[in-house]
């Protein structure tokens, strides 16, 4: 792909077993039916090549098709949202973020010239900085600028970082940039959750992943292996980009 270099996720030091639901599980109140639809999702769409069903911590389905195998790492694209929204939780319970109404840019100075440092980490959280309307995918309208395949593969590839597209040439060719006032209005969009993820390396001197490796990852027991994507300077594309197993996955959001 490029220069970029993942995170890799090896082994957590004590790995998590997730069983599997008894028969006195699986007759829970409307545990078969989920099953049941379960089943019919995935035979009624082939693209959905795996899924999984957790309840009161034991799986009452799980399910692979196509190209999709236990043994395979799945993209996460917007998951990965979530997963920075955890490691934040973690900075603000390990007392490294003091208040989620601090101004990003009390952790990361290069956000004050814009809307994403004026946001709190809490409006960074709801999406809702104004940094700008998202015209396709979570991505804004650009003046001069064109990502014909999108933003990822050129972060992927290393020809734009994180912080360009925070602060520097990409974030200054955004048409109709700060369009809102911060917390005014929420707007889908990537640059909120990179920004929580410039905090996270800010406060903790590392990157989103490792940090998230070292709390979430290892809280949760993951098996691994799994990759969290970076760019060129090594900050996590805390947006996308993160790769578990699906049974790693569940045992991550059980």
């Amino acid at each position: 792909m490029g220069p970029t270099v993942d995170h890799s996720l090896s082994s957590a030091a004590n790995p998590h077993d997730i069983p599997t639901a008894d028969p006195s599980g699986m007759n829970r109140h409307g545990n078969r039916g989920a099953v049941k639809g379960a089943v019919d999702y995935m035979k009624a769409w082939p693209n959905a090549v795996a899924m999984m069903l957790i309840d009161q911590g034991t799986i009452i389905f799980e399910g692979y098709q196509g190209i999709a195998s236990e043994s395979q790492d799945l993209y996460s694209m917007s998951m990965s949202k979530s997963m920075t929204s955890l490691a934040v939780g973690r900075a603000l319970c390990d007392g490294l973020i003091h208040d989620l109404d601090d101004k990003a840019a009390t952790y990361v100075p290069h956000l004050k010239g814009n809307n994403l440092g004026k946001s709190t980490i809490r409006q960074l959280l709801t999406m809702s900085s104004g940094a700008f309307v998202s015209e396709k995918a979570g991505k804004p309208k650009f003046k001069t600028l064109d990502f014909r395949l999108g933003m990822n593969w050129a972060l992927r590839r290393g020809s734009i970082s994180i912080s360009s597209m925070l602060w520097g040439k990409v974030w200054r060719d955004i048409d109709g940039q700060n369009s809102h006032q911060p917390g005014k209005l929420f707007a889908y969009k990537a640059h909120d959750t990179l920004a929580l993820g410039a905090v996270i390396r800010s406060i903790t001197g590392k990157s989103l992943a490792a940090y998230w490796e070292e709390t979430i990852w290892a809280s949760a027991g993951g098996v691994g292996p799994g990759h969290w994507e970076a760019d060129i300077d090594g900050a996590t594309m805390a947006h996308a980009g993160l790769q578990l197993r699906l049974r790693d996955w569940g045992r991550v959001t059980s």
